[in-house]
């Protein structure tokens, strides 16, 4: 016959976070909605929030949470929002900029279930095309779109889209693309 025990569960492991990431760490945060970064201070609460407080002391007045830093400090770093200590501007502004780089430039739409090897010529030409043909060139002409959007160094003209597909070594369609192109060019 078993017995209930009245041992509780074990709590779950707490997350693995980074020596330099603990109560009164110096760190430089640039969220995203943030205009500028900052140099200040993390602040450990016994309710597991870790707000980051501007300066060099912990005036809660003017701390900023970060929410969930436990899981998502990775990300975090990789988005060039928290970096370790009280890094230069210039660098933090380097990250960022890598960041948004990466991120407009690395997107690839893959073309392989595509059901055509000929792209759109126009767009009359594309709303005849199949749902799962039209998603995936939808999705290539967003790709270009907000690649181009995300330097905000260029402003709104009469503009062609142009479709094609990238082919691999084998000669198999490997990449839907399209180009944003200003008269033709």
């Amino acid at each position: 016959m078993l017995e209930a025990s009245n041992s509780s569960f074990p709590s779950p492991p707490a997350p693995l976070l980074p020596s330099w990431i603990q109560g009164g760490s110096n760190v430089t945060l640039f969220l995203l909605h943030m205009a500028k970064p900052c140099h200040g201070k993390l602040n450990l609460q016994p309710d597991n929030t870790w707000p980051f407080c501007t300066g060099k002391t912990f005036d809660h007045s003017k701390s900023i949470p970060i929410s969930g830093l436990e899981n998502n400090w990775h990300n975090y770093m990789e988005s060039g929002q928290l970096f370790k200590g009280h890094t230069k501007f210039t660098k933090v502004y380097q990250a960022r900029a890598q960041v948004q780089l990466k991120d407009c430039v690395l997107r690839h739409v893959p073309a392989h279930g595509l059901e055509s090897v000929f792209p759109p010529s126009s767009s009359n030409n594309h709303s005849k095309l199949s749902i799962n043909n039209r998603i995936i060139w939808d999705a290539a002409y967003d790709e270009e779109f907000v690649g181009l959007s995300s330097f905000s160094t260029w402003e709104i003209v009469t503009t062609m889209a142009i479709a094609t597909i990238k082919y691999d070594e084998f000669n198999r369609p490997k990449r839907a693309k399209y180009r944003i192109v200003i008269l033709g060019n």
